[in-house]
């Protein structure tokens, strides 16, 4: 990816510049892809000794850029062609209700999908919205933080980031399906009289 291309489709945010210590300086970019909302975040230590006498927070900067540039265009390359993170595919669920159940009867959107808190970030915060299919008047929203790990950072896909919140949730998630699964009774289902 070229650097015009990328600096149309992306926005690059500094979230973290910890210059405390003398001769390491800590700094996270946070890239975000601008047609899809898709999100990462990338981290190097920028060794000071390094860098000329008199150096600035841009020098910093740069040589930071220069450490993440490969894995941050990596990822740009592989999520510009991605769909928005929205849909989440639900591949796992507990004892309380099977797989083809929950998939059958309820639909998952990823409605927030964001680093906390903005500056120094330290974990990320993923909302996904239940419903029920066919019925979308039975919805709930459930919040899960997942920490900002190596594991969950430096080119990290976003939907490994958005199963290891599913993961952290789903026996919440499974428990309140089961409470609103639908019936076979007539309850809870559309009667149109036949006469008047």
């Amino acid at each position: 990816m070229n650097l015009t291309d990328f600096n149309t489709d992306f926005n690059v945010k500094v979230v973290r510049f910890d210059d405390t210590t003398p001769t390491n300086v800590s700094v996270h970019f946070q890239v975000r892809c601008i047609p899809n909302n898709r999100l990462s975040i990338h981290t190097t230590e920028v060794d000071a000794t390094q860098l000329s006498e008199g150096y600035t927070d841009n020098d910093v900067l740069s040589a930071a850029w220069l450490n993440v540039k490969t894995a941050v265009n990596s990822w740009a390359s592989f999520n510009i062609v991605e769909e928005p993170l929205s849909i989440f595919s639900v591949t796992s669920t507990t004892n309380v209700i099977d797989l083809t159940s929950f998939n059958t009867h309820f639909s998952v959107k990823m409605v927030r999908f964001e680093l906390i808190p903005n500056i120094n970030p330290t974990h990320w915060c993923l909302q996904y919205c239940i419903s029920r299919i066919n019925n979308q008047s039975i919805t709930t929203v459930f919040e899960s933080i997942v920490p900002l790990t190596q594991e969950f950072c430096n080119n990290t896909l976003c939907a490994d980031i958005a199963a290891a919140g599913w993961e952290n949730i789903k026996e919440y998630i499974c428990n309140w399906a089961l409470a609103n699964m639908p019936t076979d009774s007539v309850v809870d289902t559309i009667f149109v009289p036949s006469s008047m």
